[in-house]
């Protein structure tokens, strides 16, 4: 009985030994906090895409209805313009619905500024900047989406004239349908002529232009040139066909 104890307090006294020592140990691999502070959403972009909305062909049943860009979050096509009430439906449940492709993306300002050796009083201005740049992107692309409204309301306004005349003038429903088939077709060129597409897409442009200028003045020499090789491989702003 006395062995059995002895062995037991051993192991005991081993095991707690050897408890101790793992909890003093490093860890094989610790998190690069910088790295994870720069991965954060605050240097995350908004998306800027003026391509005209799609939307829903009316008929002699249906109104014109705006759809938002495919594989876009709420979040995304909140900040792109579009609003739930567009497609009648919330973005996520309904996305069979949407016609257009995912065209943007967003840009991560983390991948360059981790390479800047930052000062703390340098990355809370550039947060500043990018939160004014968010809201001047914001405030066109609701323009663009407002005006392309405008252009709905007014294709479904004729829309009902149309079904009012057809009515009241005996047309047959082949005629019917053929005038709502050129209402489609009229609409769809007024949002991609829609002169405000490319006002929009010249004041996204200064947004742009605004951000990174804004950030390159609180630069040492040695970050500019860290910066710059990034900023020239940076594509262009495209304002869509």
């Amino acid at each position: 009985m006395k062995k059995i104890n002895y062995l037991l307090l051993w192991l005991f006294a081993a095991g707690l030994i050897l408890g101790i020592s793992s909890c003093t140990k490093e860890p094989l691999t610790s998190p690069n906090t910088t790295e994870d502070s720069f991965s954060s959403k605050d240097f995350e972009l908004i998306i800027i895409d003026n391509t005209e909305s799609d939307f829903s062909d009316c008929d002699e049943s249906s109104m014109i209805i705006m759809l938002p860009a495919y594989g876009y979050s709420d979040d995304d096509c909140e900040s792109m313009g579009w609003k739930h009430e567009d497609n009648g439906n919330h973005y996520g449940q309904y996305k069979h619905n949407f016609k257009k492709e995912k065209r943007g993306y967003k840009i991560h300002l983390g991948f360059v500024l981790r390479n800047l050796n930052l000062t703390t009083e340098q990355i809370d201005s550039i947060k500043i900047y990018i939160q004014d740049h968010i809201s001047c992107v914001k405030t066109q692309m609701i323009l663009l989406r407002d005006s392309e409204r405008a252009i709905i309301d007014s294709a479904n306004q004729e829309r009902q004239e149309l079904i009012d005349s057809a009515k009241n003038g005996g047309w047959t429903r082949e005629q019917l349908r053929d005038s709502l088939k050129s209402l489609n077709q009229r609409t769809r060129a007024a949002l991609r002529d829609n002169p405000v597409r490319l006002e929009v897409c010249v004041e996204l442009k200064a947004c742009r232009l605004d951000l990174f200028t804004r950030i390159e003045t609180i630069l040492t020499p040695e970050q500019y040139i860290i910066w710059l090789e990034w900023k020239d491989k940076f594509p262009e702003i495209k304002c869509g066909n």
